[in-house]
């Protein structure tokens, strides 16, 4: 079965041409019909056209069909989700918006744009990431902060950009950095809406920090890595709040709208700035607790085993689901949750992990 994507062909019997289709035929005669195989559904070898052609470069799709027909047998359950009234209202609003660029994304810090850039230019060294933090007085204070904590410290305290970027590494310090201009983006005028932001930024602190102690313990990637990427896997809550300042929501309507919208507009948000496609996926798939995408763990089984190590610890814990069932925890090796390697990671690591909250915060 062949469908047109893009372009236009003329079908052929017999040498004269029987139908012409254009995939921006939108109206009219041909309305539709690029919507349907080229060829037709067509059995008998007489009424087939004698074969399709183009004046120019086309795009198509080829599917087997009995693959098909084998997927039209199957059967899939459709389960329906009803939506609060504020809920109804984001997505029957902004989503839209987002999709068609009408509405303007909060755009990223300047500081993490020169960083981002920084980090894809193989040229780039200590002197580079120097300059950068140091136009920023916040994120330069803890950046040496960073390089002084229990995560990363020395034999001496370093006490300038340029000997924590040191002790750091370049790249190290870049994902740092730009984890910290991120704080600025959680922010809002609104009292509510504020309170919502800082809890939405603290959690993802907390779980940027047992990332980063579950990265190093796995050998899996950069520990600043994972750390990053804890920073970044709430970052669709922005977007979320920043429209829902003007529909005065009480808090519990913010909260169901916020645990349901918070990864589809992560994924938008991270697709906007540039980010990678891990960073994107660990957004857009985070509390999808049982995911199993592929055999090796990735990024985002950290950020969702890391969101369960923090609700574990939590005073308050959230119904989520046992570690021991989800698959991403399986394949990290950590071990069940009170087992003793598991214990010693997480009771090694208390000291870091406050550190690395105190400086991100």
């Amino acid at each position: 079965m062949i469908y047109l994507l893009d372009g236009a062909i003329e079908i052929v019997r017999d040498g004269s041409v029987i139908r012409r289709l254009n995939s921006e035929d939108n109206a009219g005669e041909f309305a539709g019909q690029t919507a349907s195989p080229i060829f037709g559904d067509l059995t008998e070898a007489e009424e087939l056209p004698d074969h399709a052609r183009c004046g120019s470069t086309v795009s198509l799709l080829s599917i087997q069909k009995q693959r098909v027909e084998s997927l039209l047998q199957q059967s899939y359950g459709v389960e329906e989700t009803p939506l609060q009234p504020v809920e109804a209202e984001l997505l029957s609003r902004i989503y839209p918006m987002l999709q068609s660029g009408q509405i303007k994304l909060p755009g990223m810090p300047d500081v993490a744009i020169r960083v981002r850039l920084l980090i894809q230019d193989e040229q780039a060294d200590i002197n580079d990431i120097t300059k950068i933090v140091q136009t920023d007085p916040a994120i330069a204070a803890h950046l040496i902060q960073a390089a002084n904590s229990a995560a990363f410290r020395g034999v001496k305290t370093v006490v300038s950009i340029r000997e924590a970027a040191t002790r750091l590494g370049l790249k190290r310090s870049a994902n740092l950095a730009l984890g910290m201009a991120l704080h600025d983006a959680f922010s809002s005028a609104d009292s509510v809406i504020a309170a919502q932001m800082r809890r939405n930024w603290e959690l993802s602190v907390h779980v940027s920090a047992y990332a980063f102690i579950i990265a190093r313990h796995t050998r899996l990637m950069a520990p600043e890595h994972a750390l990053l990427g804890g920073l970044l896997h709430r970052i669709g809550a922005i977007p979320i709040l920043q429209y829902l300042q003007d529909l005065s929501p009480g808090e519990a309507e913010i909260e169901q709208a916020l645990r349901r919208f918070t990864p589809l507009f992560g994924g938008i948000l991270l697709k906007d700035w540039g980010f990678d496609q891990e960073f994107i996926t660990a957004a857009e798939e985070t509390t999808q607790w049982q995911r199993d995408p592929d055999p090796e763990p990735d990024l985002c089984d950290i950020i969702n085993t890391a969101r369960l190590y923090v609700n574990l610890r939590a005073p308050e814990p959230e119904a989520l689901p046992d570690l021991v069932e989800v698959p991403g925890f399986k394949k990290l090796g950590l071990g069940a949750p009170d087992s003793e390697r598991t214990l010693q990671v997480l009771e090694e690591a208390s000291d870091e992990i406050a550190s690395i909250r105190e400086f991100l915060n």
